[in-house]
């Protein structure tokens, strides 16, 4: 594998970290703005897309840091 190749992957699943760590921080924020909040349906909404957000931005957070360890450097 060339190195700009290689450089590059790494620089994407730099930002694919970086990027789902605010998206896991987000959704428990809207989790929390869920619970404290004052509409039922409004709360319910909130809720389940911060349940959807944090499970798909801590699947992606998941898979880059597997992928980050087991690159092997050229």
């Amino acid at each position: 594998m060339s190195p700009f190749r290689h450089g590059f992957r790494k620089g994407l699943l730099a930002c694919a970290l970086i990027v789902s760590s605010f998206g896991v921080l987000f959704a428990f924020v809207l989790l929390g703005e869920a619970i404290v909040g004052k509409g039922p349906a409004g709360s319910l909404v909130l809720g389940g897309v911060g349940l959807v957000l944090l499970f798909l931005f801590a699947f992606v957070f998941a898979f880059s840091a597997i992928y980050w360890k087991s690159s092997k450097p050229d």
